[in-house]
């Protein structure tokens, strides 16, 4: 059989995510810093920072040497951890207030681990989710999903999020949302099935990354509370170091319940993920077997880089 040497991509969109024999655009040669070098002699600078996960930069010699871990295989499913393992859930549950952590593979696996925490805290997983769309969760079937206009997963419920162009309309486009998703809670809370979570990027960047206001999250934080729901962040896009610390909802003064990270985790040099809650729902996980996982979970590569980025 002729392997094929060449190769093309099938997707109808830019992003380059299937393959067929044929001839691709984009050719990399060198990463250096914060440079990318191309095939056609092009060196540009990266001011995306690898889809914001690059955040110490190409090539660092610290974070790629930490990759060699000496211990390469736990198995969390089994009770298996180690100390860099157990070092870095006490570092992440110090940053937050958090009282239990699921590792992940990736920022999209985080989030569906962060449902999954939601799931089991209602001991129900047919509740409903609520998020904002247009917005961007992740890649896999659940995330798109989240994020799409469309209705492929009749459990989650969407609310158009508030876009503006100017800043004094702001306010109103929020109060709008704000509005309908006080009817949307209203409307789904029946017949053994509630509105189990909301969930909300720390910032509604696909559409420019416009930042919600410190009001919104107050709003959000108070609905929660007054309709029994949990409050979800997905923070991957913005946490670890990304928005000046930690987590990015740090500075409007307002915890959620549950959170996903993940990206510069290990400043994108190996995939990593975590979902994390806070007491009240770690009360109710720590009671029950925690079904949800991978094989590799956590990757030791992904902890090793991990502790070495936060050094």
């Amino acid at each position: 059989m002729n392997e094929p040497t060449e190769l093309t991509c099938i997707s109808t969109k830019s992003e380059l995510r299937a393959w067929t024999p044929g001839e691709l655009d984009k050719i990399v040669t060198k990463t250096d810093r914060y440079w990318i070098e191309y095939s056609d002699g092009n060196r540009l600078l990266d001011l995306q920072s690898g889809n914001s996960a690059y955040t110490l930069g190409y090539g660092n010699r610290e974070v790629m040497d930490a990759l060699a871990s000496e211990v390469n295989f736990i198995r969390g499913n089994k009770g298996e951890t180690c100390e860099l393992s157990k070092k870095m859930v006490n570092l992440v549950c110090s940053t937050g207030n958090w009282d239990v952590l699921s590792w992940a593979i990736s920022g999209s696996s985080a989030v569906e681990s962060a449902i999954k925490m939601n799931d089991q805290y209602w001991g129900n997983q047919e509740n409903f989710i609520v998020t904002f769309t247009p917005g961007f969760h992740g890649t896999t079937y659940l995330t798109r999903n989240m994020g799409d206009t469309s209705d492929g997963i009749k459990r989650i419920k969407k609310v158009p999020t508030p876009l503006w162009r100017k800043e004094k309309d702001q306010e109103k486009e929020e109060d709008k949302a704000i509005k309908y998703l006080k009817l949307l809670i209203k409307s789904y809370n029946c017949c053994g099935r509630k509105v189990g979570c909301i969930v909300m990027e720390t910032l509604p960047w696909l559409k420019g990354g416009i930042p919600w206001s410190p009001r919104w999250w107050r709003t959000i934080r108070d609905l929660c509370n007054e309709n029994d729901i949990l409050m979800i962040t997905d923070d991957v896009c913005t946490c670890w170091g990304k928005g000046g610390g930690y987590h990015g909802w740090k500075k409007y003064g307002v915890q959620p319940d549950i959170s996903a990270l993940g990206k510069s985790l290990t400043a994108g040099y190996t995939p990593l993920g975590c979902s994390v809650a806070n007491k009240k729902v770690g009360d109710v996980l720590k009671t029950q077997d925690w079904e949800f996982g991978h094989t590799w979970q956590p990757t030791m590569t992904g902890i090793s880089a991990m502790n070495a980025v936060n050094n």
